[in-house]
């Protein structure tokens, strides 16, 4: 089960990780951009190892082994900073030759479900490189583009709200509904520690619950107070630094210890560990191009169920009374003489004598703003219905499809060829169905090596099916003026746009729509956007004694698309009109 960060835990992470590694020779960042892991490596001290991807945790471990990947080096620099902003789950690595002159920063995003790292290039802010390319909201997380961090607006982030603060933010709020406010409006409370601040006797003791935390971040300060503790949580081992009165919490030298200990629990250490000897071994087979890519496809699958399933329980937990809209319905009616439409927020006496603030819509008039609230009420108390058997049945299903990953995850690690073709149209369905079935054909020599696609201008589009037919496709089945595209450094299909003209490049649109097919048919399809590289056929090559499939193209441009697995359908069933591509 994955670990939870929230801002004090970042915090005291930063403040561990400068303690450990600060002023240490830094060597070079490991990219593992498929499985989301990185690793910082350094000179004569363990590496520091990043598992972001949603089935690996999210967990920071100290490691002397290392996965392989891409690596950006770094020459003579050194560790001059670990840092984190206030109330973010953020934290900043600056890699530098001194601490004024930090020359790169390492950005852990560290949002549940959203974890990232990026390397950025100082004092520009420019992506240098990006685990996990994609465009949340108005930010563009991708390599070349500025990098915008997130910012907190809750209160109390520089230093802890006063005591009438507290009790005007949450004492107008009944006991049991603080949570959902507390969330929104006070810094430092996250889900991981809120239920232990709320569940005090009274107002003031969840105030002094709240300033017990504040004391925790002044401590990350101090090296020497590095005691940290596992925590048994709903959701799993949870290391944190603070018991959060928890009496089964165990007890850790410091925060990366701790992280240790709950990734060894939840049988983590035994993966990295089985998979960085796996990569080692210099006679290991190529694993099967379609099982490594039906492996991805099912962890796609995985992190949306995932992240349905957390919106779900969310809805579940963070919604409002339906009681307690029925009382302000009610406390609106009431009082509806004395109001009129175009408030917005008004102050009633309440029917236990207590004044509360009551928001209304300017727009309706009192009494269509009590009916509002009792349709809320009456929403909430459906929803609260329904919603437990929807998160049942997405658990059930997301129990279904990690099964299917496990099953594909080994066939990819122990070469198995054994799965029958059925077994394999099962798992395929459980990841949503295959990127794209295409118009096969046959031809006098057979199956063709490729899928027939059309774009809307009218053009063909071959796709190839495996790295062997990538081989075929791309040497024998196109123009040497047909345009080639292939999604910018991962595995994936070679395309073809069949163009054949020289004197003129193909319409942008007809360009785009065959990039969107390799973005799709390859292991980015379910990035937020995608690097697609194109040229023409004439400039791509094989190295020699290079395996079928790998290529260099000569010369190449890049265009950047959303996969959009909905276009590449349309394309589909325009190949399969009778009349579509003729000739072909």
């Amino acid at each position: 089960m994955p670990v939870r960060h929230d801002p004090i835990l970042t915090e005291a992470l930063a403040a561990r990780i400068g303690a450990r590694w600060g002023e240490r020779g830094a060597l070079g960042l490991v990219l593992d951009p498929e499985r989301r892991r990185a690793a910082l490596r350094f000179r004569d001290s363990p590496a520091l190892v990043f598992l972001l991807h949603p089935e690996d945790g999210g967990y920071l471990l100290p490691r002397e082994r290392v996965f392989t990947g891409a690596e950006f080096e770094f020459r003579d620099l050194r560790l001059v900073e670990a840092s984190s902003p206030p109330d973010e789950r953020l934290l900043r690595l600056d890699v530098g030759p001194a601490p004024d002159r930090p020359r790169f920063r390492i950005v852990a995003e560290l949002h549940t479900n959203q974890w990232n790292l990026l390397l950025l290039r100082l004092p520009e802010g420019e992506i240098e490189h990006v685990l996990w390319s994609r465009r949340p909201g108005e930010r563009v997380l991708e390599t070349g583009a500025e990098y915008t961090p997130l910012a907190s607006d809750r209160e109390g982030r520089e230093e802890p709200v006063s005591p009438d603060r507290w009790r005007e933010l949450l004492g107008r709020t009944e006991p049991g509904q603080r949570r959902g406010p507390a969330l929104r409006s006070m810094a430092w409370l996250s889900s991981v520690n809120v239920d232990w601040v709320l569940d005090a006797d009274s107002l003031e003791g969840t105030y002094r619950r709240y300033r017990e935390l504040w004391e925790v971040r002044r401590a990350a300060d101090d090296p020497e107070a590095g005691e940290a503790r596992v925590l048994e949580c709903p959701w799993g081992a949870q290391p944190y630094p603070h018991p959060l009165g928890r009496e089964d919490a165990s007890r850790s030298d410091d925060l990366l210890e701790a992280m240790t200990a709950a990734a060894r629990r939840d049988g983590v250490l035994g993966e990295l560990d089985a998979d960085e000897t796996a990569v080692r071994e210099a006679d290991a087979e190529p694993p099967d191009p379609e099982m490594v890519e039906l492996a991805s496809a099912l962890r796609g699958r995985v992190e949306e169920i995932e992240s349905r399933r957390e919106s779900l329980r969310r809805e579940l937990e963070e919604g409002p009374d339906p009681d307690e809209l029925r009382t302000v319905g009610s406390l609106i009616l009431s009082r509806k003489d004395g109001l009129s439409k175009g408030d917005e927020l008004v102050r009633l006496e309440g029917f236990d004598g207590e004044e509360r603030e009551v928001e209304l819509d300017p727009r309706l008039s009192p009494s269509e703003n009590a009916d509002r609230y009792f349709e809320r009420a009456r929403r909430r108390e459906r929803a609260a219905n329904r919603l437990p058997g929807e998160i049942a049945s997405v658990e059930d299903r997301l129990e279904r499809v990690r099964e299917a990953l496990e099953r594909a995850e080994e066939a990819v690690e122990s070469g198995d060829a054994a799965l029958s073709d059925e077994r394999i149209e099962e798992l395929w369905a459980r990841a949503g169905g295959r990127p794209d079935e295409g118009a096969e054909g046959e031809g006098e020599g057979g199956r063709k090596p490729y899928r027939v696609l059309q774009t809307s201008g009218g053009l063909e589009v071959r796709v190839g099916k495996s790295a062997k037919s990538n081989e075929e496709l791309t040497f024998h089945h196109s123009h040497t003026e047909d345009i080639w595209l292939h999604a910018r450094q991962v595995a994936g299909s070679h395309v073809i746009l069949r163009w054949g003209r020289k004197d003129a490049n193909p319409p942008r649109d007809d360009l785009l729509e065959a990039a969107i097919a390799a973005a799709v048919n390859s292991k980015a399809r379910h990035s937020g956007s995608v690097a697609v590289d194109w040229t023409r056929r004439k400039y791509v090559r094989s190295p020699r004694k290079s395996p079928p499939g790998a290529v260099i193209p000569q010369q190449h441009e890049t265009v950047f698309v959303r996969p959009d697995e909905e276009i590449v359908e349309r394309m589909q069933a325009r190949a399969r009109e009778p009349d579509a591509a003729g000739g072909r």
